[in-house]
């Protein structure tokens, strides 16, 4: 029992680490096409595999993880609850998907892909929502605007992302999603 709790903390902190870089290496090459913050970023990435390998104990921390340590670098800072609109909601949220990971351990590659689909489009789908809400709340956009422009970023991150998450789990014939 404690080999399997250390191994979770270990593969948790390795994910997350493997998240803020990639955000890290995106953001150093997207960020200046969206001046007011935001970027297009593949670190969703290691969140999703931590919830389809672990549920939602293992997309949830590693959501968390990831979303508390971008405040490290951030320029964006207001109030808290700005911070957790814009940096710790949006990214564990996407920890959500770990809902489905019996289904898509469980299940052939075509019915896997369809829950892997669904559920990364309805967390990113969250993720926008908390996005909005603080372009809204705290930037003083307009509704219409703040969707416009964090969905901007947010949705082509989403399309990237979904389809290397369907690639990687699919190439590897589900090995990537086994704990033990």
């Amino acid at each position: 029992m404690r080999k399997k709790q250390i191994k979770f903390i270990i593969e948790v902190s390795i994910f997350s680490a493997l998240g803020l870089v990639l955000d890290l290496v995106c953001g150093m090459y997207c960020a200046p096409v969206w001046l007011n913050g935001g970027s297009i970023t593949f670190a969703f990435i290691p969140i999703f595999i931590m919830g389809y390998r672990h549920g939602l104990k293992g997309g949830l921390l590693t959501g968390f993880l990831v979303g508390t340590l971008q405040i490290l670098w951030s320029k964006y800072l207001l109030s808290l609850p700005q911070v957790l609109l814009d940096y710790v909601i949006p990214n564990v949220v996407l920890g959500l998907v770990g809902l489905v990971h019996k289904q898509v351990k469980n299940n052939n590659r075509l019915i896997s892909s369809i829950y892997i689909t669904i559920s990364i489009i309805f967390v990113c789908l969250l993720r926008l929502a908390s996005l909005t809400l603080s372009g809204m709340w705290f930037w003083e956009t307009g509704f219409i605007a703040s969707v416009i422009y964090n969905g901007s970023y947010t949705l082509v991150s989403t399309g990237i992302c979904l389809v290397l998450t369907l690639i990687l789990i699919n190439f590897t014939a589900n090995k990537l999603l086994k704990t033990e």
